[in-house]
């Protein structure tokens, strides 16, 4: 009687290296996009390979790892497997996206830029800045700051600038003309590389390991989604949870994008600034933000793209639930839900101070309204766009602004968003513990009081060990943002400025005092690796990190005593 072998499903390390081939042909594919650049920009044609090349390896390296397990049965991948898949998918990610700055560093351009003003037109031509050791990116640690700063949606970035003379010059295919004042500017025919972070934003703002849910079975892509920093499900279907974050996701982007458009910002900005709006990242196509455009298309103009931006950073920041909800006209939803009060809260505390702070610096009632109320959007959707003077500092800011600032980006946005920082709902819970607290000590030994609270619609029961874990979140939080702030300290920068900057990398603002790049500079790579390490371990919810080590040591302890034992 003939039998029929059955197929033992594939599980353990081989099964995660298959998942692992799978991701990396999706970073390749990411970092072959900024090609489709080149037609409408030919100038930047120098730079087609940085991107290429990591791409094809990516992809090969991918398709060698995947092939052994395509179109066979998978198993499930042990909590330790999946903490390891999270980890090394955004490893991945960040080393392959990072190779196009390092070749850039490396190979760079012959000449710095040489302006030439024809017909009242300015336009640059030269390639720029030689690939030796004075490149910003000839240095990896350099190039990996980039990239997990894209993927992270922080924003921080050390692009290289120039000072661009006052004139008018093309800066979108004669789509639009931008008038450009004398001051510094990133440097041009670089779109490549703004589209390319753009997109690292994008992608890292909703989740790498979201957008391929569907190529996981159900239960290891479970604890991927929870992992990466989803607490929620828009429905009881995981799969089509994940599909559904990204039509809301690419809609509001395509919003976004329409808007800035109809104000008069060119398309490729448009799309660009979009992409990191929604992602709250910050990544932004010239020097000096959201600022330039006031200057680059006029003041009222310069106003109205403002207010869109306050627009998409606003629909960025809240979460995907709440989208879900007004989309299927759940309204009663929305506001049954204790984050939004924690946010009102937040609003109605810290705006004033914002705009007094903004009153005190500018002795402005216009300016301290305009500058306030988009600031604080910026740092509460922890976006990091800043519509600030250009050569402005934000070394210069008042006691006021500088505690609002922190105080808020450290908060954060919404759970389920693309915002970063501790975010509302472990605000909610500290104080309902400390409510709770306050209660149990009035109240007799013998009172079981049972806490509830309404939660996207539905009141439950909050227990203690949710409280605990928020409480001991926070705490954990603001441990490593002060041994990273030390660390800054210790390379001879201000307190202030120490405290800005990792404050920015933790909570995924990306605003900056200029620490980090002279950190850059002056090859300071342990106040980089600071900022590296903030920005990483701020985007994956710090217990992974802590959890996988801890795991790792556990396993290693307990395979050093199987081994003693038979010994």
């Amino acid at each position: 009687m003939n039998t029929i072998k059955e197929n033992k499903p594939i599980s353990g390390a081989r099964l995660l290296l298959g998942y692992l081939g799978l991701f990396l042909i999706f970073i390749g594919i990411i970092n072959f996009l900024p090609l489709f650049v080149i037609p409408f920009y030919p100038d930047t044609f120098y730079a087609w390979w940085f991107f290429y090349v990591p791409s094809f390896l990516s992809v090969t390296i991918g398709g060698i790892f995947y092939i052994p397990i395509r179109n066979k049965s998978f198993g499930t991948l042990s909590l330790l497997n999946t903490i390891a898949l999270t980890l090394l998918v955004w490893i991945v990610a960040i080393f392959i996206s990072s190779l196009p700055y390092f070749i850039w560093g490396h190979v760079g351009g012959p000449n710095n830029p040489v302006f030439v003003v024809e017909e009242g037109i300015t336009k640059v031509y030269g390639e720029y800045l030689p690939g030796d050791s004075n490149h910003i990116y000839h240095s990896l640690s350099n190039c990996i700051f980039e990239a997990v700063s894209g993927f992270s949606s922080t924003g921080l970035t050390l692009f290289p600038t120039c000072e661009y003379p006052a004139g008018t010059y093309l800066y979108n295919a004669n789509m639009f003309r931008y008038t450009s004042g004398s001051y510094s500017e990133f440097l041009p025919n670089c779109q490549i590389f703004f589209f390319h972070r753009a997109i690292m934003t994008f992608t890292g703002g909703v989740g790498l390991v979201l957008i391929l849910t569907s190529a996981i079975n159900k239960r290891s892509s479970f604890q991927l989604y929870l992992l990466e920093g989803h607490n929620d499900k828009l429905l009881p279907n995981l799969l089509k949870s994940a599909r559904n974050i990204i039509y809301i996701y690419v809609f509001i982007f395509l919003v976004g994008t329409l808007l800035l458009s109809s104000a008069g910002v060119s398309l490729f900005d448009a799309m660009c600034y979009s992409m990191a709006g929604v992602s709250t990242g910050g990544f932004a196509t010239h020097a000096t933000s959201l600022g330039f455009f006031s200057t680059a298309l006029g003041n009222t103009r310069g106003i109205i793209v403002e207010a869109f931006m306050i627009v998409v950073m606003v629909l960025g920041m809240l979460p995907f639930i709440i989208h879900h909800f007004f989309f299927t006209k759940q309204y009663k939803k929305i506001f049954l839900h204790y984050e939004v009060f924690v946010a009102v809260g937040i609003v109605l505390l810290f705006l004033p101070l914002f705009i007094y702070g903004m009153f005190v610096q500018y002795n402005s009632v216009d300016q301290a309204f305009r500058k306030g109320i988009f600031e604080f959007s910026s740092f509460f959707s922890t976006s990091g766009f800043s519509i600030y003077s250009p050569g402005y500092s934000f070394t210069n800011i008042n006691s006021f602004l500088f505690l609002g600032m922190m105080v808020v980006t450290t908060i954060g946005g919404f759970t389920g968003s693309t915002a970063g920082g501790i975010k509302l709902y472990r605000i909610g819970d500290a104080f309902v513990s400390l409510r709770e607290t306050f209660s149990s000590s009035a109240s007799l030994p013998e009172e079981v009081k049972v806490t509830k609270i309404y939660k996207f619609g539905e009141k439950r029961i909050v227990t203690k060990d949710e409280l605990k874990k928020s409480s001991d979140f926070i705490f954990l939080y603001l441990l490593c943002e002060f041994v990273a702030v030390v660390v800054l300290m210790l390379n001879n920068y201000s307190v202030q400025d120490s405290i800005f900057e990792i404050s920015s990398a933790f909570s995924s603002l990306g605003q900056t005092t200029g620490l980090s790049l002279s950190a850059a500079t002056k090859h300071q790579y342990s106040a980089i690796w600071a900022l590296i390490i903030s920005m990483f371990i701020g985007r994956l919810e710090i217990q992974i990190v802590f959890n996988l080590f801890v795991r790792l040591f556990k396993y290693f302890e307990n395979r050093k005593n199987i081994y003693n034992i038979q010994k």
